[in-house]
C-alpha cells in the first residue's frame, strides 16, 4: 500500500512537470506575431553607420523593368514638353546669352533698327520645285559669302552670309556654318544627277521673278539675281529666265501666284521673336506662307515652340525648325542679313 502511495506521488509530479513545460513552450510568440511585431518596430527605424564596403543602395530586381532604355538618336514622343538637347554642332555660336531672353513673346525688345533677311523663295506650286533634291542642288550651288560681298559694297556695315532665315540678334545664336546648306558645287552636281538629271539640257528652264524695289543699290537685286543666274548656269547647266517686276504694286500679286519657280525677297521684324521669321512666313496655315511651303515636322516644331516659355527649350526648336526649312526640306535659299534696305543710297 505504501508503495502504491509513493508510485501515485510520483507519477502526479511528473504530471505535474509536464504541464509546467507545455504552459512555458505556449508563452513563445507564433511566426504571424512575430512578422507582426517586427513590422512594429519599423516604424520608428534607427539609423546605424554603414559601412564603407557596403553599397548604400541595392539594386532589386523585378519581374518587369520599371524604366526602359531609349537609343539617344529615337525621339520619344510625350504628352508634356522636356527639355530640348542638341548636339553642339547644331548650336552655333552663343550671340546673346539666355538669360537676357524673355519667357515670353517677343524675347527680345525691339531695337531702333530691326533685323532683316534677303533669301530666295521656291514656288511649291510648280512641279519641278516639289523634289527636295532640285532645292537642295539649287541651293549648293549658291556661294552665299560671293552673294553677301556683291550687295555690300555700297553700304557702311557689310552683310553676313545665312544659311539660316533668323538673324543671330533675333535668335539668340549665330547658325552659320552649322544649320543649313552651304556652296559645295559638287554636291549640287551630284543632287541634280540623283534627281534624275543626268543631262542638264532635260532640266526645265526656271523663271526667277525679281523687283528692284527695296534693293541696297538701285541695281542691288537685279545684281543678286544675275549673280545667282550665273552659278546655277555655270555649276549645274541649266537655263534660268528672269522675270523683273517694276513695282510693288504688280509684284506682290504675283508671288501668289504660279508664274515664277524662285523669288528674291526679304523679311524684317515686325517683333524681335523668332516666331515672326519663322511660323509666320512658313507655316502651312499662315496667310504669309506665300510659296506654299508644308512641311508637317516644321509646322509642329515651330507650333510647340510657340507655346513654350523656357527660352532654351524655344531656341533648341527653332534651331531644329531651320534645319528642316533650309537643308532637309528646303523651302529658300537664305542669302544674307543686313540693315536697312530702304536707306536712300
Amino acid at each position: 500500500m505504501k508503495h502504491n502511495s509513493i508510485l501515485l506521488l510520483l507519477c502526479v509530479a511528473s504530471l505535474m512537470i509536464v504541464i509546467s513545460s507545455c504552459n512555458q513552450m505556449t508563452d513563445q510568440p507564433s511566426p504571424t506575431e512575430m512578422v507582426a511585431v517586427a513590422n512594429e518596430t519599423t516604424e520608428a527605424p534607427v539609423n546605424t553607420d554603414i559601412p564603407t564596403e557596403v553599397p548604400t543602395t541595392t539594386l532589386i530586381p523585378t519581374e518587369k523593368p520599371t524604366a526602359a532604355l531609349v537609343p539617344t538618336d529615337t525621339l520619344v514622343p510625350t504628352e508634356e514638353s522636356t527639355a530640348i538637347s542638341l548636339p553642339d554642332s547644331m548650336l552655333g555660336t552663343e550671340v546673346i546669352p539666355l538669360e537676357e531672353l524673355s519667357s515670353g513673346m517677343p524675347w527680345l525688345e525691339m531695337g531702333a533698327e530691326p533685323p532683316r533677311n534677303k533669301y530666295l523663295l521656291f514656288n511649291f506650286r510648280q512641279p519641278v520645285i516639289s523634289d527636295p533634291l532640285v532645292r537642295q542642288a539649287l541651293s549648293y550651288a549658291v556661294d552665299r559669302e560671293a552673294i553677301a560681298a556683291l550687295d555690300s559694297q555700297d553700304v557702311v556695315v557689310p552683310h553676313r552670309p545665312a544659311t539660316v532665315i533668323t538673324p543671330p540678334e533675333i535668335l539668340g545664336r549665330d547658325l552659320y556654318g552649322a544649320v543649313g546648306i552651304q556652296y559645295d558645287p559638287q554636291k549640287a552636281k551630284d543632287l541634280l544627277i540623283e534627281a534624275g538629271y543626268q543631262d542638264p539640257a532635260d532640266f526645265p528652264e526656271i523663271t526667277f521673278m525679281v523687283t528692284p524695289v527695296g534693293s541696297s543699290g538701285p541695281d542691288g537685286n537685279l545684281n543678286i539675281v544675275n549673280a545667282v543666274t550665273q552659278m546655277w548656269s555655270e555649276t549645274l547647266g541649266i537655263s534660268v529666265r528672269i522675270k523683273v517686276i517694276d513695282t510693288v504694286e504688280e509684284f506682290f500679286p504675283q508671288i501668289v501666284t504660279d508664274s515664277y519657280d524662285v523669288v528674291l525677297l526679304s523679311w524684317y521684324a515686325d517683333y524681335n521673336d523668332p516666331n515672326n521669321f519663322l511660323r509666320e512666313p512658313f507655316h502651312t496655315d499662315e496667310p504669309n506662307n506665300f510659296g506654299l511651303y508644308s512641311n508637317e515636322e516644321f509646322d509642329r516644331l515651330v507650333l510647340q515652340a510657340a507655346d513654350i516659355q523656357e527660352p532654351a527649350d524655344r531656341q533648341a526648336l527653332y534651331i531644329l525648325a531651320e534645319d528642316v526649312l533650309c537643308q532637309q526640306d528646303p523651302a529658300v535659299i537664305p542669302l544674307f542679313f543686313y540693315g536697312n534696305p530702304f536707306s536712300e543710297q
